[in-house]
């Protein structure tokens, strides 16, 4: 491979993706050589004079960090305010950086390599916390080392999970291309790295991650019923992986025991105070402190620095020590943005991923439709931008899914690297 710059931005952007899942606090490393590398590319002057589509999807991606940045006229906690519009900077400088590559380097050859790049993080990091708990077991014989909190070890059961899901969405893209059918060594490592993401999703124990990877599936295989004309072996593959999945957690007793606890706590509010350990319950808790919150600030919010103090306020009020000492967020993205900055700032909330995931619906791009709808429903359940990882995670997929369709939209010659 011939090094040049286009070369060099290409090493820089699978350099981020792999320590995504591998070590984050290493992202900025690779990130920043990138934005001064940008600068060096060839007409990147040109590539500002922006069509009407790409500005306007440009101005959607960074809105919301502009809002939470204006968030701090409000604010009280300055220094929280700050630390958290600096975690989200990247919400601000990845789109702005993408939009100023060129196609020699957003194209679909190179965003495979990204995305098996990725792959490869999230394997190694699997690998390894299966690993580790083995080594743990032998010393202690505790079986627990295999699951939940206790396996996925320094990282979030619910990010890794998603992690996973979102990998195993790639490698069912990859696989079912039908130039690939001939080549046996390909397809059989992918179906066994799905076995493997998918053995890890449920061992996590996460239930966000359960219900992503079933999305996953329903999505993946449903498109291929109905836009593809291939039901036969569309829904033999959906059951028979549905089936292994949902196999997996039934032999498992922890897993079933979340998920009958779960099912009762939602069934009966009265069981929320009952159940002091259930995640769900406490979410249910969290959740409704939060709507309380919101409804008492819906305009403009609580501000970008003052939200962590205020929902401390609000648990209190609601008697969640739990939460208090502990110092919950939200446990969902949409009511932690609603609470700090308002109705504007959850309107651009979702349009982020609303406009386009309409617009990957309506072009068939597969992969980015999944991503944009697993990271939708993520939130719903964590407030995934409020973690280094979830926010890198979700500006670079963004960023590499929509710029390089927005080029094959176009269809220009790319350079073969």
């Amino acid at each position: 491979m011939k090094i040049d710059k286009y070369t060099v931005a290409i090493i820089l952007i699978c350099g981020i993706a792999f320590f995504i899942p591998v070590w984050p606090f290493f992202v900025p490393y690779p990130a920043v050589a990138l934005l001064v590398l940008i600068f060096t590319l060839p007409k990147w002057k040109e590539r500002l004079k922006l069509s009407k589509e790409k500005r306007t999807f440009t101005i959607i991606f960074i809105l919301p960090w502009i809002l939470y940045a204006l968030g701090m006229l409000w604010s009280k906690n300055i220094t929280f305010g700050l630390e958290d519009i600096l975690l989200k900077i990247t919400m601000l400088l990845f789109p702005l950086a993408f939009v100023l590559l060129p196609p020699e380097v957003l194209n679909k050859k190179n965003l495979n390599k990204i995305c098996w790049t990725f792959v490869l993080g999230v394997f190694i990091i699997s690998a390894g916390c299966l690993i580790r708990a083995t080594n743990l077991y032998l010393e202690t014989g505790n079986l627990n080392n295999f699951f939940y909190t206790q396996l996925s070890w320094h990282y979030h059961a619910s990010y890794f999970s998603m992690f996973l899901g979102f990998s195993i969405a790639f490698l069912l893209v990859y696989l079912f291309k039908s130039k690939q059918n001939n080549k046996l060594w390909k397809n059989t490592g992918s179906i066994l790295l799905i076995l493997f993401f998918q053995l890890v999703i449920v061992l996590l124990e996460s239930k966000a991650g359960w219900i992503g990877l079933i999305m996953v599936y329903i999505v993946f295989f449903g498109y291929r019923i109905l836009m593809q004309k291939r039901p036969i072996s569309s829904i033999i593959f959906l059951l028979i992986s549905i089936f292994i999945f949902w196999a997996t957690i039934s032999t498992i007793p922890t897993s079933s025991n979340r998920i009958k606890t779960a099912t009762k706590v939602i069934a009966n509010s009265s069981e929320i105070s009952t159940e002091p350990n259930s995640s769900t319950a406490v979410r249910l808790q969290v959740w409704s402190a939060s709507l309380t919150l919101i409804s008492d600030h819906f305009l403009f919010g609580v501000g970008t620095g003052d939200v962590k103090d205020e929902l401390k306020v609000y648990y209190k009020k609601a008697d969640l020590d739990h939460a208090v000492k502990y110092k919950l967020n939200s446990h969902n993205q949409y009511l932690q943005t609603f609470a700090a900055i308002g109705v504007v700032g959850i309107i651009s909330l979702l349009l982020c991923f609303t406009l386009p995931a309409f617009r990957s619906v309506k072009r068939e791009n597969l992969l980015y439709t999944l991503f944009l709808l697993l990271f939708f429903m993520n939130m719903l359940f964590e407030s995934m931008l409020e973690r280094q990882s979830g926010v890198y995670f979700y500006v670079l997929f963004n960023s590499i899914f929509f710029y390089t369709s927005y080029y094959s939209d176009l269809k220009i010659p790319k350079k073969n690297l």
